[in-house]
């Protein structure tokens, strides 16, 4: 949330032990910040979170939660070679 745009916030990470997977946690910790952000913060209308493309089971959970796609973040990366004559582990 900023001064400039009160009615929107934004839900960072939601991480769950690779142990704790695909027992709903991660449903309902999101839904929980949710839930807490409408009480806490009754001017906020709109909620912004993001993940990974490849990540079906919180692209399911965003989307049972009533989220829609609203944009796309496309990075691109090149990886460099070492430096030449610099040690390597």
């Amino acid at each position: 949330m900023s001064s400039q745009t009160p009615e929107r916030a934004y839900q960072q990470d939601t991480l769950v032990v690779r142990e704790a997977r695909g027992h709903t946690l991660g449903l309902r910790m999101k839904a929980t910040a949710a839930l807490a952000m409408m009480d806490e913060l009754p001017a906020v209308t709109q909620i912004r979170t993001w993940n990974a493309d490849d990540n079906a089971p919180m692209l399911a959970v965003n989307r049972r939660l009533g989220y829609r796609t609203d944009g796309v973040l496309r990075v691109w990366e090149r990886r460099l070679a070492p430096e030449r004559g610099a040690a390597t582990t």
